[in-house]
């Protein structure tokens, strides 16, 4: 019998004796069946709802449904037992969906793992605040607000430290951008756990009628996410298409600015920079060509022109949108050496106009010139410590040897 199947088998075995467990826990808990049996497909169906992010982190209405339910399970009081056992049969549910949707055991497992592990830190912080609070304010519903906020912290804390390290493995890319990257998506993770917090205090007073009041204020978060990131999606999309200008002019070489910037996108992310110093390398990597277009001017091509004027000319064009004001200084400089004989490196050069210039050499190298990958990246390695940064240069290597797809 092939691994594959044994290990699937081995997988099925384990949820399901981990199923069974957490219904026997259940059943011997106060949590009343029927509300048990809500909680968990409510928590399966919610992970169908997703709001857009800008990371690749997927957060869905399943942590509103589990955020709520140390509220509503148990009519005046909170069991953590009980409240975990049921998550973990939601959470068996989304695992399956998860399945459905990507059709792969083990990112399904790790995705409702990560969330079942962070949704134990968060009971078990909401308990023990709770029983601190409550000895001095009494039940007065700040015991109840303070645990849950404190939990919410941890819940956040954990499922974005596992989720750094189990995503930068799977995309080989550097957890600090991973991690840095999932802040950015911290007002959607907050407004999720509060949209279930808000339903869940609110349903002892009102019943039922909690979950429209929650969701109201959700529906325009949601919306504001969304045209958000489609906003942002309109953005990049302009960008590359008037990147592609001296392209379609003849004046470049065809889809280099979409190759360079799909590798130094992943040399970014493989040294760890920030989001945002990704996005510039994005940005700046598919415009920094833009320069060209004025080689069409008779008079440049009269008076003669230089690399650097390129790239001037490029920053020029760039800095008319203030919005790109740092990527027109990283086009600028893009062709400036990694540093002179007996000089130190320019610290001023930024790390972005490096990368930028060493995968634009490369695709030059491969594409222009009709080299190897192993010839193309000796070309930069001769250069390196003088014309091209060698630590920009090593981590291409790692790039071109992880396997990520660059169509370069």
């Amino acid at each position: 019998m092939p691994k594959r199947i044994v290990w699937r088998i081995l997988v099925a075995a384990v949820v399901v004796a981990s199923t069974v467990a957490s219904a026997l826990v259940v059943s011997d808990s106060d949590v009343p069946l029927t509300r048990a049996v809500i909680a968990a497909l409510a928590a399966g169906a919610a992970s169908f709802v997703a709001p857009a992010v800008s990371s690749r982190n997927r957060l869905t209405l399943a942590i509103s449904v589990g955020a709520a339910l140390p509220f509503v399970l148990v009519d005046g009081r909170f069991e953590a037992a009980g409240t975990m056992a049921v998550f973990f049969l939601g959470g068996t549910l989304l695992a399956l969906t998860e399945y459905i949707r990507r059709g792969s055991v083990r990112r399904s497992l790790l995705y409702a793992g990560r969330l079942f592990v962070g949704y134990c830190g968060f009971v078990f912080a909401f308990g023990a605040m709770r029983n601190l609070v409550g000895g001095s304010l009494g039940s007065s519903g700040w015991d109840a607000l303070v645990a849950f906020f404190v939990g919410g912290v941890i819940w956040i804390g954990i499922d974005l430290a596992l989720w750094s390290g189990t995503a930068s493995n799977d995309a080989r890319v550097s957890p600090r951008f991973v991690a840095l990257s999932g802040l950015k998506d911290l007002n959607v993770f907050i407004t999720l756990i509060a949209t279930g917090g808000l339903f869940g205090m609110m349903y002892g007073a009102i019943g039922w009628w909690a979950l429209p009041v929650a969701l109201l204020p959700y529906s325009f978060a949601h919306g504001a996410f969304r045209r958000f990131q489609e906003t942002k999606s309109t953005y990049r999309q302009t960008i590359r298409a008037l990147a592609q200008i001296p392209e379609v002019a003849g004046l470049n070489l065809s889809g280099h600015s979409d190759r360079t910037a799909a590798l130094a996108v992943a040399m970014a992310q493989d040294m760890g920079l920030s989001p945002e110093e990704v996005e510039d390398v994005e940005f700046a990597a598919l415009m920094h060509d833009i320069g060209h277009i004025t080689l069409n001017d008779p008079t440049v091509a009269e008076h003669g022109w230089t690399r650097e004027d390129l790239a001037r000319w490029g920053a020029e064009i760039i800095a008319g949108a203030p919005s790109l004001d740092r990527v027109a200084s990283h086009v600028r400089r893009q062709y400036e050496p990694y540093r002179n004989p007996g000089e130190e490196s320019d610290p001023s050069v930024s790390k972005v106009s490096r990368i930028i210039k060493t995968a634009s050499a490369y695709d030059a190298h491969r594409m222009g010139e009709g080299l190897s990958q192993l010839e193309a990246l000796e070309r930069l390695h001769q250069g390196a410590a003088y014309e091209y940064d060698p630590e920009v240069v090593a981590s291409l290597r790692r790039v071109l040897e992880s396997g990520v797809s660059v169509n370069a």
